[in-house]
């Protein structure tokens, strides 16, 4: 997809439905499935369908033209045109990216309450982290920061949470903060 909804070319159909393939990991996801939320506003009448790795597909909010999908439901589905997601900010031409208005992420009330539990022992401000990229990422130095390098803000007044799964929690045992 190129960015019209309309026939940008006279040998092309409109783009009245568009799939968003989701290509990286769990975090690039969460961070650019916001930019649906733009390109709905600015494609209003588009139907558009995001396709995410079925452990994330419970996270983010459908809207009235927005449907979340994983890949078992991917055989169902009929679109004019697709595009990856992390290239929606560029094909939507945002020179100014603001935080999103409406929330589109979401979790189970129990999650909520659980988690809630969980954190209410920590008083300092909470920042979340994760530092290693899958081990299998052709770029992984692009996704990647050592843990020790994240002491001296470990000092400031905060809670650290360390959100890291699978590649790179190894590294928890290696330091002393």
């Amino acid at each position: 997809w190129n960015g019209c909804s309309h026939s940008c070319f006279a040998d092309t159909d409109p783009c009245s439905s568009l799939l968003i393939v989701s290509e990286q990991g769990i975090g690039d996801v969460i961070q650019f499935f916001r930019f649906t939320l733009d390109l709905q506003r600015q494609h209003p009448s588009m139907s558009i369908t995001v396709l995410v790795n079925q452990n994330l597909k419970s996270l983010f909010q459908p809207t009235q033209n927005i449907h979340v999908i994983d890949k078992t439901q991917l055989p169902n589905i009929s679109c004019h045109f697709k595009i990856a997601l992390m290239s929606l900010p560029h094909r939507l031409r945002l020179t100014v990216i603001t935080p999103p208005s409406d929330s589109y992420i979401r979790t189970s009330p129990s999650k909520i309450k659980y988690w809630k539990q969980q954190l209410n022992v920590l008083q300092k401000f909470k920042i979340g982290l994760t530092w290693h990229g899958a081990k299998n990422y052709q770029y992984l130095h692009t996704k990647y920061i050592p843990l020790t390098l994240f002491k001296n803000i470990a000092n400031l007044p905060i809670d650290l949470i360390s959100l890291q799964k699978h590649d790179g929690v190894e590294e928890l045992d290696s330091i002393d903060f």
